[in-house]
């Protein structure tokens, strides 16, 4: 098969994170099945710009795209489900034979599509025209039922590679609490501000990587605990401070999926997270984390108490436990069902997909 992969969000020299877990899916998938299927990548590079600019780099996106309606693929895959979505039916109309999949991932069903309205009515056609419909976590099924009275063929992460998240030996666990994320409202650092207050110990060591415009409640934070801010980290030296860290903290409820909770999983490091949002099925409580029923920093702080206070034989079986779960969240795993996806839709095998988890 010859398939296209069609991104709005890629990594760019002045933002490499940026949707690198589009990245990764497709150089894996390029690994795994490059031999007997051609793969080409057509992407927007992710840079926050105004609304008109924001705009005008769509325009020319579609611009960029007129040669490709001039070449025969036979999957082309959207991921996000935005303005770049319809140039997958664009294609088709000049090439009825291909099959079109869109995955969504989130901030696009929950984010910026609204409820009612122009854009919803259309969007609301153009999603009905997809061959295959992906959710990268179960969050997703109520937003995409009641703003676009559509379900996901398929529940597939974006996936976490297993080459890079690992395990390391003889590791200091000189970090108390690990959190990784922009710092935006909906990962809920005002939480993780609120928790740490009730926890009242000022010399726990908190290591807290991103950036973003919640900048100020990451300064109020620091005056309530020993806390180092990193900006920006490669994904080798992330794998580092999973391994430093007893606990990751993932305190967002908004998140579809976050896939940071099974990278720190894979690296030994249990998670402590919301039963709200997609992170909750990631975590088994008390085999590879933990889970915390209210999204307040009275219940965060009692439970990271708890964690902070387990004895140092229950945490190694905790941290042992953690690299034998969530198997099927690894990045071969999701190219392996993506792939199965394309062939069963091109080639017909099945005309009616199973939702299911990866």
């Amino acid at each position: 098969m010859k398939i296209l992969v069609v991104s709005n969000m890629y990594p760019s020299d002045t933002n490499p994170y940026a949707g690198v877990f589009i990245k990764n899916q497709f150089e894996k998938m390029t690994e795994q099945y490059g031999e007997e299927n051609t793969l080409n990548l057509f992407y927007m590079t992710y840079s926050p710009t105004s609304k008109v600019l924001s705009y005008l780099k769509y325009l020319l996106a579609y611009v960029r795209f007129i040669p490709q309606l001039f070449k025969k693929f036979d999957v082309v895959h959207v991921h996000y489900f935005g303005f770049l979505a319809p140039v997958a039916l664009i294609y088709r109309f000049f090439h009825p034979y291909s099959k079109t999949f869109v995955t969504f991932h989130g901030s696009d069903i929950n984010k910026d599509m609204p409820s009612e309205g122009l854009k919803n009515m259309l969007f609301r056609r153009i999603i009905k025209k997809f061959n295959g419909i992906i959710a990268v976590g179960e969050s997703l099924l109520e937003p995409m039922w009641n703003k676009l009275e559509v379900r996901p063929h398929k529940i597939l992460c974006a996936g976490v590679d297993q080459s890079v998240f690992y395990k390391e030996s003889f590791t200091e666990k000189d970090i108390d609490l690990l959190v990784v994320g922009s710092f935006v409202p909906v990962k809920g650092l005002d939480v993780l501000e609120d928790a740490l207050q009730n926890l009242k110990q000022p010399e726990t060591k908190v290591c807290i990587v991103g950036h973003g415009p919640e900048a100020a409640t990451v300064e109020r934070v620091k005056e309530l605990a020993e806390v180092n801010v990193v900006n920006s980290v490669n994904q080798k030296d992330l794998r580092v401070l999973y391994n430093r860290s007893k606990f990751l903290v993932f305190p967002s409820k908004g998140d579809a999926f976050g896939l940071v909770v099974t990278e720190s999983i894979y690296s030994g490091t249990p998670a402590i997270v919301n039963a709200d949002g997609g992170a909750q099925h990631q975590v088994v409580n008390g085999i590879n984390g933990f889970v915390y029923e209210e999204h307040s920093g009275e219940s965060l702080g009692s439970l990271i108490k708890n964690a902070l206070e387990i004895g140092s034989d229950k945490y190694a079986q905790l941290s042992e436990r953690c690299v034998n779960t969530n198997f099927q969240y690894s990045l071969e795993s999701v190219t392996h069902h993506t792939m199965e996806m394309y062939q069963d839709a091109f080639f017909n095998y099945r005309t009616v997909y199973k939702t299911s988890l990866c």
